[in-house]
């Protein structure tokens, strides 16, 4: 018995007849069997730039374009005529063919992000912090979930081209309306309310809220004794009341979350999402509803006064996404085999390589729609060969993420 139920944690809107034929005549556009190679390097760049704006030549720089799909097209190819003549046909093969590819690291910066750890559990342990975590690929499959959603990006597709930039300034305008409150100056990124709170889109979509000035009527008096979470608890009772207006959970749960670096405080983070007892509702809550006070705790001691929170507002709390269309889901199987050989940090791919497979979404407003995206935990074969370990059974994990898309996501601009 398939359970898809997860779909009712979301206010899926319907797509009227018009707008789905636009979406899909989108997809299925210049589908030429001649530009396959062509069509396959631009769906990368769209896809890749959909994620925290990677590069195209990342992508393109590991080679082997050919080996990345999984087989090869059945000839049955969406021919077109003259555009003013286009027809839409589908592909009616059961066996769809995939576009399977590594979304390349972030370039630059803080260099590839690996865990060095002594055991599965451990891992586990270190990914728990982790803001965006997806679910697992194993849960999903237990709970006989057999596709998973693509949503459409509700804004103008690009980075801050100006069509986009106006509707951003729609979705700001729409936040301080419903926090009744009016708005004195406004530039390209968004807008200043009269109060001095600061809001503009972040290029996840979620509404980001930044405040200048430290509250008056707490002092160093007020948190004289307090603990950090009495304190956090301190600040809370005053911002939230400021952003309540935006948010609309009907049982609302509220998580406490810490970053340190190098042992030290660097963030706490207080979250709030919807309640809910199935953990695939729960991933879906985690993606898309869930609302964010961070407070920088760097340099922090007890009966310190903290700087306001930065606020992250979900997208979902103004419109939920919509949904164009139901993907497959991937097995690990699946996805090891349409990556052909594919090699990472020198070792051949394989599925015994695979110690945890994850299941998320980037909403980053590049591209046309929201996939599904896979995160694979690799453990390299002889770590002792690229990092000093600690001791000789110490293992040595680097996340991967994978694309893994129908054909019929080609994609020209």
């Amino acid at each position: 018995m398939k359970n898809n139920d997860f779909r009712k944690a979301f206010t899926t809107v319907e797509l009227s007849d018009d707008k789905k034929e636009r979406m899909l005549q989108e997809i299925y556009r210049k589908k030429k069997l001649k530009k396959r190679k062509q069509l396959l390097a631009i769906a990368a760049g769209i896809l890749v730039l959909l994620t925290s704006f990677l590069l195209l030549q990342n992508f393109l720089d590991w080679g082997g374009q050919d080996s990345l799909h999984g087989e090869e097209e059945n000839g049955d190819e969406i021919v077109e005529e003259d555009p003013e003549d286009e027809e839409i046909v589908e592909d009616s093969s059961e066996d769809e063919d995939y576009i399977t590819f590594e979304i390349p690291p972030h370039p630059g910066g803080m260099g590839d992000e690996f865990y060095q750890v002594d055991s599965l559990s451990e891992l586990e342990k270190e990914l728990e912090n982790l803001p965006y975590r997806g679910i697992d690929l194993n849960i999903l499959q237990e709970f006989g979930v057999d596709s998973l959603p693509v949503f459409i990006n509700p804004v103008t597709p690009g980075m801050h081209v100006p069509e986009q930039l106006e509707e951003f300034k729609v979705i700001v305008r729409e936040a301080a309306k419903r926090m009744g409150l009016e708005i004195v100056e406004e530039d390209d990124l968004g807008v200043t309310l009269e109060n001095g709170i600061h809001l503009y889109v972040e290029m996840d979509l979620s509404i980001d809220i930044s405040i200048d000035e430290h509250p008056e009527e707490i002092t160093k008096e007020t948190l004289e004794g307090k603990s950090l979470e009495e304190t956090l608890e301190v600040y809370q009772e005053y911002f939230f009341p400021l952003v309540a207006d935006l948010l609309s959970y009907q049982e609302p749960k509220r998580n406490l979350r810490y970053s340190l670096f190098e042992e030290n405080w660097f963030h706490s983070f207080m979250e709030y999402v919807e309640t809910t007892d199935n953990p695939i509702d729960q991933f879906f809550q985690s993606q898309f509803n869930r609302a964010e006070f961070r407070y920088n705790m760097r340099d922090y001691t007890e009966g310190d006064l903290l700087e306001p929170p930065r606020i992250s507002i979900p997208y979902y709390q103004l419109e939920p996404f919509e949904v164009m269309d139901e993907i497959p889901l991937r097995s690990m199987e699946d996805i090891i085999k349409e990556l052909k050989g594919r090699k990472f940090y020198g070792q051949e791919l394989k599925v015994e390589h695979i110690v945890k497979a994850e299941v998320f979404y980037y909403t980053f407003p590049t591209g046309s729609y929201f996939p599904p995206v896979y995160r694979l935990y690799v453990q390299i074969e002889n770590p002792e060969e690229m990092y000093e370990l600690d001791h000789e059974n110490q293992m040595l994990v680097f996340p991967m993420e994978v694309l893994a898309v129908p054909s019929k996501y080609e994609l020209e601009p």
